[in-house]
């Protein structure tokens, strides 16, 4: 399958999603490319994933990223029912990876403040059990 250039999906995500940070655009298409290595494989053959991300899936990204404008983790959470819900557990923890790897120690805490910028949340501690 033959999917858009970089150039072209940042495009498409930049008239869809215009809140969302060039910079973060850019990295969410760098996961899609990442998600459809796996898929595809390094040699043509099937990959580690059995699902690939769509430029129309990233599209959905992209655009519930931009409802979910507010969230603890706007860009995170929306990928969950953009993709991750169709995806085994093995296969959501492979994306998972391929996030941080994209997206850097901000996957987990990144929100989306507006057109302009990001923020990093600070993390409370965790409770500690007895």
């Amino acid at each position: 399958i033959d999917y858009p250039t970089t150039e072209t999906e940042c495009s498409i995500l930049a008239k869809v999603a215009p809140q969302l940070p060039a910079a973060l655009r850019k990295k969410m298409v760098r996961l899609a490319k990442e998600i459809r290595s796996a898929f595809i494989g390094s040699d043509g053959t099937r990959g580690n994933l059995a699902v690939t991300m769509s430029t129309r899936t990233l599209v959905r990204w992209a655009e519930l990223s931009v409802d979910y404008l507010g969230a603890s983790n706007a860009v995170k959470e929306a990928l969950k029912p953009a993709l991750m819900n169709r995806c085994s557990s093995d296969e959501q923890l492979a994306i998972e990876e391929l996030a941080k790897l994209v997206f850097g120690t901000d996957w987990d805490d990144v929100a989306v403040i507006d057109n302009t910028q990001t923020k990093t949340r600070k993390r409370k501690p965790k409770a500690e059990t007895a």
